[in-house]
């Protein structure tokens, strides 16, 4: 799969949209504004065609991805003096999800970020340059192989379901054994080799090659 990575503000920390309350008018990206508009003019202020394209908002507007970033929990977040009013609304939930909480923290977004960077770039050969292969593609449930061209592989396993998921480590890929383990989204204390947590990922890199 190619590509290149990239996080958008936010993301590294697990940052949520704005809420369904948040009002029109804590949106001010232009085409946010502009599709708002368009709608009350088009209906004539229909309350119910309104309400939907407030939904709309909510869902796709660019506007939560410009949001003061979420620095710590103090006032307007870190991002400027409590004295200061921010271009935009900070949100809400910023004492709870902000980079100076998840800093060091295991099992925090922003350290499994930067655990997945840092395998990125130890594993360059395989994440950027690896032949995909599909194993097992069902609706909770992805496994893939990739292969460098100087032999190594890697197993990715996804449970893509709110629920847990069992599943059986493949034996027909030499190299690749259970205790090969480089990533995974979930705290190793809870740990359990045949069942993954609900959204859990894993990823399996081959002794030879390399």
């Amino acid at each position: 799969m190619t590509g290149t990575l990239f996080l958008y503000q936010g993301q590294e920390i697990g940052r949520v949209s704005a809420p369904p309350s948040y009002p029109v008018e804590e949106y001010k990206c232009i085409r946010s504004i502009n599709h708002y508009n368009k709608v009350w003019q088009h209906t004539g202020g229909d309350p119910v065609a309104l309400n939907q394209a407030l939904h709309a908002l909510q869902k796709v507007a660019r506007d939560h991805a410009r949001v003061p970033m979420q620095w710590e929990d103090s006032a307007n977040a870190g991002f400027c003096a409590a004295s200061v009013t921010p271009w935009m609304r900070v949100l809400d939930a910023y004492r709870e999800i902000n980079v100076t909480s998840q800093l060091g923290r295991k099992g925090s977004v922003l350290e499994l970020w930067k655990a997945v960077i840092r395998f990125r770039k130890q594993y360059k050969d395989l994440a950027i340059y690896g032949q995909f292969q599909a194993i097992e593609q069902h609706e909770d449930l992805l496994i893939f192989l990739k292969e460098a061209a100087g032999g190594r592989t890697s197993l990715t396993v996804a449970n893509l379901s709110d629920q847990p998921r069992e599943w059986a480590f493949p034996q027909s890929f030499p190299g690749l054994k259970p205790s090969n383990l480089a990533l995974s989204t979930s705290d190793p204390k809870g740990f359990h080799q045949s069942t993954l947590a609900a959204f859990e990922g894993r990823v399996y890199v081959s002794d030879n090659g390399g």
